[in-house]
């Protein structure tokens, strides 16, 4: 650990750095390219767990993909070109693209509502970094168990990025634990 990264600098005023994996957040481009299912259902669930109702989630999901995909032809609850709305037909270069899509307006003018994407991983998800909303978006996670995993991964401290953090080299190990 850098001393760099705790510091006092005058009385009252210091700072804790803290380093996260970027691979622990869900990369759109890649949930989006090759319009895979079961990566599409990862960012439904995680739309759900953030509370999105079913008919504002299947307007997000095609508008989304009407959004980044070549063609003009838009799905059953997308959005393709009109006089006021031009989507990008490519991925995603910056996360403030969002902000451009039909039908995100609400869920992006929401505080952090960028921090659990990125653009810059190689897909995956990270469960060494992956916050609480994204682990309750994957396959076979419920409440309870990310909960107690949360729990396990910031060790005995109860601290998350410390030196007692539990440590997993294999999705089986997560699941033993």
């Amino acid at each position: 650990t850098s001393v760099n990264l705790h510091r006092s600098l005058a009385r009252n005023q210091s700072y804790d750095a803290k380093i996260t994996g970027e691979c622990g957040r869900l990369n759109l481009n890649w949930i989006l390219s090759g319009e895979n299912p079961q990566r599409l259902a990862l960012l439904r669930k995680y739309l759900e767990v953030k509370g999105t109702d079913l008919n504002e989630r299947d307007r997000m999901m095609d508008t989304l993909l009407d959004f980044v995909d070549p063609d003009d032809i838009p799905r059953l609850n997308g959005a393709e070109s009109d006089q006021n709305y031009h989507p990008k037909n490519a991925l995603l270069q910056r996360l403030e693209e969002v902000k451009q899509v039909k039908g995100w307006e609400k869920f992006t003018s929401a505080a952090d509502w960028d921090a659990d994407f990125t653009l810059y991983s190689s897909g995956p998800v990270d469960l060494a970094w992956a916050s609480r909303d994204v682990l309750r978006a994957l396959p076979g996670f419920n409440d309870q168990i990310v909960d107690r995993y949360l729990e396990i991964r910031a060790g005995a401290d109860k601290i998350e990025g410390t030196q007692d953090d539990a440590i997993f080299d294999s999705l089986d190990q997560v699941r033993l634990a």
